[in-house]
């Protein structure tokens, strides 16, 4: 049965709470892996591969963090504790190419890939937002990016901009031997 749409969430700490969002979770990984540097990082410094559920309860404690209102009082831990994680995550891959996964890019990435992935399942269950709160639901993922370093004005003005930034990315995607083990 399809959820009425007068339940339909409408801010990312709604959707947040919504457990059909980890519909999207396998996607979003698979796109943010296929972001050359972000595929290093996992395939050398991770232990995914061996532990899926690990990473996505890391992932979901630093969105749950970051968005919900309750989760204030740990919000500045939580994500020191991701920033730590990620300062020892540098490196040159196979190809030569240089990672660091506090590099602004390839966080801009990982929160794009999941509000991309969150507004598709969001909307494939609960059908279209009118313009204002897609606006604000769009706004409500900022966060994901800037409590990482992202400066604000990397995160897409709008809907619109994060549209040409999205399939800019996606059109450059590169799945490389770390992405396949991966």
């Amino acid at each position: 049965m399809r959820p009425d749409r007068h339940s339909a969430p409408t801010s990312a700490a709604a959707l947040a709470r919504e457990a059909v969002i980890l519909a999207g979770a396998g996607a979003a990984i698979l796109l943010q892996v296929a972001h050359r540097p972000v595929g290093a990082g996992v395939a050398v410094h991770s232990r995914f591969t061996e532990d899926p559920m690990r990473r996505l309860r890391h992932t979901l404690a630093y969105i749950y963090a970051v968005t919900l209102p309750e989760a204030a009082p740990v919000r500045d831990a939580v994500v020191e504790r991701v920033r730590a994680a990620h300062r020892p995550v540098r490196g040159v891959d196979a190809g030569g190419h240089p990672y660091d996964a506090a590099d602004p890019d390839a966080q801009l990435w990982v929160a794009a890939t999941l509000y991309a992935m969150g507004e598709q399942v969001r909307r494939r269950v609960w059908g279209a937002l009118d313009a204002e709160d897609a606006d604000r639901l769009y706004r409500g993922y900022a966060p994901l990016a800037t409590s990482l370093e992202v400066p604000a004005s990397a995160w897409p003005a709008d809907r619109a901009a994060f549209a040409a930034y999205w399939d800019d990315r996606v059109a450059r995607l590169e799945v490389t031997d770390d992405a396949r083990r991966i």
